[in-house]
């Protein structure tokens, strides 16, 4: 299974790695590299998600988009770059990139959108 990233969330997610801080750097570089194993170990398999729950370091989720679709945050820990994830129609897209500090804003914003 591959992940989208849209267009608006490519952009942002350049700005934020134009920074130039190393520790911003570095958590695009893991956000990415989580992206690519969860690309290549879902697989269309439910369970992925069930034991991503169980390691909230990596993966949760605290809200839904319309229909009850999961807003996973990728790296929700992480001070600069928090991807965020859904699942839809059997495809991952990746909607918005965001800092902790803008997390909630981010995910209202994504509600109201989608």
């Amino acid at each position: 299974m591959n992940v989208t990233i849209s267009s608006d969330a490519e952009a942002h997610l350049l700005q934020i790695a134009e920074s130039g801080d190393l520790l911003v750097l570095c958590e695009v570089a893991k956000t990415f590299a989580l992206l690519k194993d969860i690309a290549n170990n879902i697989r269309g398999e439910k369970y992925y998600w069930d034991d991503a729950k169980h390691n909230n370091s990596l993966l949760n989720s605290c809200s839904t988009l319309k229909g009850s679709v999961p807003i996973w945050r990728v790296y929700p820990n992480h001070l600069h770059c928090i991807a965020l994830l859904v699942e839809i129609n059997n495809e991952l897209r990746v909607l918005g990139f965001c800092s902790q500090a803008n997390l909630s804003a981010a995910e209202i914003q994504l509600i109201e959108t989608y």
